[in-house]
């Protein structure tokens, strides 16, 4: 469309109903109608932005703009046809699981009433839904093949085009592999049809496909060529993750467990990644597109794209009605290694990435990211995609990014890439972003830059010698028109005048005591104190920082402060100490030996063990075990066994709710009746051995609790409140009978 060299008028204006692009051509005039918003952001109350947009790396000249305003109603347009909604719905989950739940994940485009059944129990569960809702049911299925039945009536509705029922069927599959608590073996060259024990290992990609909360996966040690997708409906719990586990952890991609030319992607949620190296990805080394995983110790380079990404999975997630509603949200990237990513066009692979399509509460911790050809870290994000949820760095490193470690810079003409140490927004969008006790150095463009975020934080962290002589090492920037609300903290920003000679760009406002600002020469508090190299222990930058056996980070005295020098409050100082610093291996449990059916042949008793026969179902082999024995489970009620008279006491007891069990604890003695009195055996009082908890009130005061009635007492009393609501307030009646005299 658009020719090299060529001359183009672009024209952008408002109109009643949205806007319109107008491109003049040699060739002549072509006017767009653009309804969808697509290309402006609404970044405040009353503040819209307009601007251009082109690839990275191609040059555009734009002259003579002009803006003109006009009254606050847009040029007329002609009337605009509301397009009608077919009604759909489009499921989310994938087809297998190994769980005896399976969460059903639908979104309907309009309103109306959602159906689900599955085929294991035929229990229907109906809904009421909104359009573009994400809804999740829980269906029970059985080991092999479900079917689970959707059907959605939509409401009637003026933009619906049909109100006809929409049905849809899944097929899930299940299998098991072991009970919770065991784990799977898996290796390079495992089989399909293994049964994840030592001598019939799994392949990976049929473990991660029917793993059950609580168990762990163990990959031995070996080289894995073939891509891992951890589904959207294979998922651990908050308490029984599922772990995926390195039976060692390489330490340059020539031992341990090693991805080659493959990567893992992650959909599920509530899964532990331990030890995995992963370099040569064709993608994105670890995406991350679930929800509440731990990706620890794993080390990946050389990636066609970034090393590590938080984001959403494929197109389909990101259409127009739920834009944000399955993005990534509560993930964790701990004492993780990504370095030497680098896409083809040598401009858009980061070390570490939460962008464009990530939701709230993801977090990197304990990390190293060095030699990418693009950022150490990119919380990029943009006005098509929207605002993405706040992320925290901390206790991390970004050092010599913009090239690789095999590229000479010192070669005339050398391209480096964009090389931030921390780039933490973008697209004038406000993100909250967070970082926290971490050291960038070397970097070939800023150390820390908002990339026109206004509201990110800086706290405790130290920038040295970073940028380029046309650039400098910490920015702050967005467009004036923004509120700033920036803050700024126990920063150390330094750099040699012959490699940053531009000032660091930050608002005086943020500049304070704690603060050594670089004014292109040297660094300064706002007391006229001066930043110097004595402080730290080394700042010799050739120095590379390693990780040690317990994933925390070595700097071997790199910018580490000396003791007593500065408060505590002021510069990095990266922890080595505390329990969320240091990585533990998730525990392997007892493996896999077969996979039962199990028959109950003895039911256990309160007192005798029973009996259960297994048959595994992969191989056949039969076991017997015990069933232990069930243990009294006694009522909280009394019962009478024994009516008391007026010549006999009684007796009443806690009885065993277990069927065939004539076990009784607690026997207590009724008194024997008066003479002449109408008492028959009382209510029994709560067991002095039970939560008074229990206990009526008296409907006087929630803080005052009933009397027990004594057993033998022969008067009883039989209080009780009636309440009248009325419009003028509320009457309350007390009504009580006088206790019977005792004879």
């Amino acid at each position: 469309m658009f020719k090299v060299g060529a001359e183009y008028t672009f024209t952008v204006r408002k109109t009643d109903d949205g806007y319109e692009a107008v491109a003049t051509t040699e060739n002549g005039t072509q006017t767009q109608k653009l309804t969808a918003n697509d290309f402006t952001s609404v970044q405040e109350d009353g503040t819209v932005v307009v601007g251009v947009m082109v690839a990275r790396k191609i040059g555009v000249k734009i002259t003579d703009i002009k803006f003109t305003t006009s009254e606050s109603k847009g040029l007329a347009t002609s009337e605009v046809v509301e397009d009608k909604v077919t009604p759909s719905i489009r499921v989310y989950s994938s087809n297998t699981c190994g769980a005896g739940e399976y969460e059903y994940t639908v979104v309907p485009n309009c309103a109306g009433t959602l159906k689900v059944t599955g085929s294991a129990d035929g229990k229907a569960i109906s809904k009421e839904v909104t359009a573009d809702e994400v809804v999740r049911i829980p269906v029970a299925v059985n080991v092999g093949s479900n079917t689970i039945k959707a059907e959605f009536e939509p409401a009637a509705a003026a933009n619906i085009t049909s109100t006809t029922t929409v049905t849809s069927e899944t097929n899930v599959t299940r299998k098991v592999y072991g009970e919770a608590g065991q784990t799977i073996i898996v290796t390079p060259d495992g089989k399909i049809t293994g049964d994840g024990t030592e001598e019939s290992p799994l392949d990976i990609n049929t473990a991660v496909s029917y793993a059950q909360p609580g168990q762990t996966i163990l990959m031995k040690n070996g080289v894995y060529d073939k891509w891992i997708t951890i589904n959207r409906s294979v998922c651990g719990t908050a308490d029984k993750p599922i772990n995926l586990v390195a039976e060692s952890i390489s330490t340059d991609g020539t031992d341990g467990v090693v991805l080659s030319g493959a990567g893992l992607t992650v959909i599920g949620s509530y899964w532990h990644v331990y030890g995995l190296y992963v370099k040569d990805s064709s993608g994105v080394g670890i995406q991350v597109s679930g929800n509440y995983n731990t990706i620890d110790m794993c080390t990946v380079n050389h990636a066609a794209n970034s090393g590590v990404q938080i984001s959403r999975n494929g197109g389909a997630d990101n259409y127009a009605g739920i834009q944000g509603k399955l993005w990534p949200t509560g993930n964790l990237i701990k004492n993780c290694e990504s370095f030497d990513n680098c896409d083809a066009g040598r401009n858009d692979a980061d070390g570490f990435a939460a962008k464009l399509t990530c939701g709230e509460g993801n977090r990197f911790y304990g990390c190293i990211s060095h030699n990418n050809i693009d950022d150490g870290w990119d919380l990029y994000a943009k006005s098509v995609s929207g605002i993405i949820g706040s992320v925290t760095i901390e206790n991390c490193v970004a050092y010599n990014n913009g090239w690789l470690t095999t590229d000479d810079v010192t070669a005339a003409g050398y391209n480096y890439g964009e090389g931030n140490g921390f780039k933490l927004g973008g697209g004038y969008l406000k993100g909250g972003h967070k970082l926290i006790n971490c050291v960038s150095f070397g970097n070939h463009a800023k150390g820390i830059t908002s990339n026109s975020c206004p509201d990110i934080s800086i706290t405790r962290c130290t920038a040295y010698n970073n940028g380029n002589a046309d650039s400098y090492s910490i920015g702050l920037n967005t467009m004036d028109s923004m509120l700033k609300e920036w803050k700024v903290s126990g920063l150390i920003s330094m750099s040699k005048a012959d490699l940053t000679a531009k000032a660091d760009l930050i608002p005086f406002s943020q500049h304070g005591d704690d603060n050594y600002i670089y004014n292109g020469s040297e660094s300064y508090n706002n007391l006229g104190q001066k930043a110097t190299d004595e402080w730290f222990e080394s700042v010799d930058t050739t120095i590379r920082p390693s990780r040690n056996a317990d994933g925390t980070i070595d700097m071997h005295n790199l910018l580490v402060i000396k003791s007593g020098v500065l408060s505590d409050n002021v510069g990095a100082r990266l922890d080595t100490t505390s329990e969320e610093a240091i990585s533990v291996k998730p525990q392997v449990g007892e493996v896999v030996s077969h996979v039962f059916e199990w028959t109950t042949t003895k039911e256990a008793t309160c007192t005798e063990k029973g009996e259960k026969h297994g048959i595994c179902t992969i191989c056949g082999h039969e076991e017997t075990r015990e069933i232990e024995a069930l243990g009294h489970e006694f009522a909280n009620e009394f019962t009478v066994d024994k009516e008391a008279t007026t010549t006999e006491e009684g007796s009443k007891s806690q009885h065993c709710l277990h069927a065939g069990c004539t076990e009784k604890t607690n026997v207590t003695v009724i008194p024997k009746l008066t003479a002449g009195s109408e008492e028959v055996n009382p209510t029994p009082s709560t067991p002095d051995n039970k939560d008074d908890a229990n206990v009526p009130s008296t409907g006087t005061d929630s803080s005052e609790k009933a009397p027990a009635a004594q057993t033998g007492d022969t008067m009883h009393a039989v209080p009780f409140a009636l309440a009248m609501i009325i419009s003028a307030g509320v009457v309350v009646i007390e009504i009580s009978r006088k206790k019977k005299a005792v004879r």
